[in-house]
């Protein structure tokens, strides 16, 4: 049949084409599109047919699929059909069939092995470079990221075909939405315990912050972050006297997720800056609550919140030094030091420890937010309720030593 294709024109080579397609959805002397040959037939001569003709093989193929597992069996089994050859698809054939063959592919996800996950993040890691297929590329990776959330792929196919590595290999690509797969792919790795244990050992987060400033700073980029540091929730109840009262508290990954985000913010702000502040205003919101706020301190978060002040002072390097700037600034500036503040207070209040005193005096632009965050909820929460008594000498002695580090360090400027 190939031959005779070869040596005839192009309308007889479509009216065979198009009896062989019609052919493949009855059964003739015992054969139909189940049997590996006629498939094989049929994809081989796809890709010299007609527009027409390539959409009503793709649609018969992906009707075999769903109607008849064994159907998916067998082209999964056939060595030169399989992922290879839907892959093989993506390369020659007009774009306009992507979808299609993306449909066919999770058509057959649920008899796909490692190797076939591995197959389809090779494809994507080689055309990665390729701006006219980025949109090809990030449509696997959404397919992909898609059947490992929902366990129609096991998350050990995604480490098998690299994990974290490939992970930070999107996280460098110049596109933006490869760099938010990226994202998605860490953090659903992240579910893991065991693969989150070894990301915080490996220092993961610093790096994943490192790759990312490369980069500039996207909303695409925050709102994929802020998806993700919060997709993760646990309802938490508290009980005071007849009242109770339940927090919404992240787990430990979107504690670290939301200091790689606010980590970006200043460099965002030159760009989106009313978008800026208003995630800057939604993390402070997320981190109202006492133990949100205390185990984003025992994160980092006063460092978090060190560094962020530092650079929005470095500014612009002077490009715009009036104007909105100014405004965004000093709202994200003021946001920022409310979200030390807030840590501050719930650390005094919960657990005296993990606030340490000294190394927030010591940075002349972190206490004095957190220092006027203290004191307006102390004037806000006059009344101590009999269950907090017990934290109020402790409370009023971590504040003595904090206005005492004040004074000591406003009198030795005062003297130089």
């Amino acid at each position: 049949v190939h031959q005779h294709l070869k040596r005839a024109g192009e309308g007889t080579s479509q009216a065979i084409m198009s009896l062989l397609l019609n052919l493949s959805s009855r059964e003739v002397d015992g054969k139909t599109l189940k049997d590996a040959d006629v498939s094989l037939l049929l994809v081989d001569l796809l890709p010299s047919s007609s527009s027409d003709i390539q959409r009503d093989l793709l649609r018969v193929l992906e009707d075999s699929f769903m109607s008849s597992p064994s159907s998916r069996s067998m082209w999964m089994s056939y060595p030169l059909l399989g992922t290879s050859r839907l892959l093989y698809f993506l390369d020659a054939l007009s774009p306009s069939f992507w979808s299609l063959s993306i449909s066919l592919m999770r058509q057959l996800a649920p008899v796909w092995t490692a190797a076939d996950v591995s197959d389809v993040f090779q494809a994507v890691i080689g055309r990665m470079d390729l701006p006219h297929l980025a949109q090809l590329n990030n449509d696997l990776l959404l397919l992909l990221l898609t059947l490992s959330s929902t366990s129609v792929i096991s998350l050990d196919y995604l480490r098998a075909a690299g994990g974290f590595q490939l992970a930070f290999c999107l996280l460098s690509s110049q596109d933006e939405s490869l760099r938010c797969r990226g994202v998605d792919l860490v953090a659903l790795l992240l579910s893991s315990p065991k693969d989150c244990k070894l990301f915080l050992k490996s220092c993961g987060f610093e790096l994943m912050l490192e790759v990312l400033q490369r980069r500039p700073s996207s909303m695409a980029m925050v709102d994929a972050l802020l998806q993700h540091a919060t997709s993760g929730i646990l309802r938490k109840g508290s009980t005071e006297g007849a009242r109770i009262e339940k927090e919404l508290v992240l787990l430990l990954p979107g504690f670290h997720l939301l200091q790689v985000l606010l980590n970006l913010l200043p460099a965002l702000a030159e760009a989106e800056e009313e978008q800026s502040l208003d995630v800057c205003r939604r993390v402070l919101l997320i981190l109202e609550g006492p133990s949100s706020s205390v185990k984003f301190l025992l994160c980092g978060g006063l460092d978090c919140c060190r560094r962020l002040l530092m650079k929005l002072e470095e500014g612009r390097g002077g490009r715009d030094s009036g104007g909105s700037w100014q405004k965004t600034k000093a709202g994200l500036q003021e946001t920022i030091g409310r979200i030390a503040g807030s840590m501050a207070w719930h650390g005094l209040w919960q657990d005296v420890k993990v606030l340490n005193v000294k190394e927030l005096i010591r940075n002349e632009l972190l206490y004095p937010p957190v220092l006027e965050e203290i004191l307006q909820r102390l004037e806000d929460n006059a009344e101590i309720s009999p269950a907090q008594t017990s934290n109020v000498t402790s409370v009023l002695k971590s504040l003595e030593r904090i206005f005492r580090g004040l004074i000591e360090s406003s009198s030795s400027s005062s003297s130089s």
